[in-house]
C-alpha cells in the first residue's frame, strides 16, 4: 500500500543490513519509509552505502556502523543487536520506530552448518561473508537477544519482524514466548 501524500512517513530499522541493503531500499521505494540500517561489517557497510547512493535514497536511508553485540564480542558491555543499533541511532532519541526487522540466516560459527551455509538446496546464491551469516548460538540466539532487547526497550518500536531460516529457531521462540507470556501467547 502506498502512503497518502499527507500521511506521516514510517520509520523502520534493519539490523544487520548486509551489503545489498535490499530491504531498506524496498521499504523506501515502495512504502516511502525512512530507514535506519545497522551493520557491524565495514566492507558490507561500504557496499550498502554505494547501493543506497546508486539508487538515490541517501535522504531516506541512514546507515550505521555499530559495535558487535556482547555475544559477538564478550569484552564489550552487555547488549544485543537492537541495543547497539539504538545506541548508534542517537540523532532521533525520541523518534519511535514503526518496525524493526532482521533477515537471517545466522548460523552458529561453532556448528558444521556454517561451513557451507549457502549449499542447502543447490540454488545459485550470492556470496555471504562470515559476519553476514553467523551469530554466536545461531539464529535462535539472535532471536532470543532480539526479544530481550525489545523487552528492555519497550518504547523503541511498535513491531518487530524476524524471518526464520530454521524451524528449530521458531520452536525456541515459542518456548521463550510461553515462558515470558504464558500458554495463551505461546500458541503458533
Amino acid at each position: 500500500p502506498m502512503m497518502h501524500p499527507h500521511q506521516k512517513s514510517n520509520w523502520g530499522m534493519d539490523l544487520g543490513v548486509g551489503a545489498t541493503c535490499i530491504y531498506p531500499l524496498l521499504a523506501s521505494k515502495f512504502f516511502h519509509c525512512n530507514m535506519v540500517a545497522s551493520e557491524i561489517d565495514t566492507n558490507a557497510l561500504a557496499l550498502a552505502k554505494a547501493n543506497v547512493t546508486a539508487n538515490r535514497f541517501n535522504h531516506k536511508i541512514q546507515l550505521l556502523e555499530v559495535a558487535p553485540s556482547h555475544s559477538q564480542q564478550p569484552s564489550l558491555p552487555p547488549g544485543g543487536p537492537l541495543e547497539r543499533a539504538l545506541q548508534a541511532w542517537n540523532q532521533h532519541p525520541h523518534q519511535r520506530l514503526d518496525f524493526v526487522m532482521t533477515n537471517p540466516p545466522f548460523y552458529d560459527p561453532e556448528s558444521m552448518e556454517h561451513a557451507t551455509p549457502r549449499a542447502g538446496d543447490g540454488r545459485a546464491r550470492t556470496a555471504m561473508t562470515v559476519s553476514e551469516g553467523s551469530y554466536p548460538g545461531g539464529e535462535g540466539s539472535l532471536v532470543t537477544e532480539m526479544v530481550a532487547g525489545s523487552l528492555r526497550n519497550p518504547k523503541s518500536s511498535l513491531w518487530f519482524s524476524l524471518l526464520f531460516g530454521d524451524e528449530s529457531s521458531l520452536l525456541q521462540l515459542q518456548k521463550l514466548t510461553l515462558h515470558l507470556l504464558g500458554p495463551y501467547h505461546g500458541e503458533m
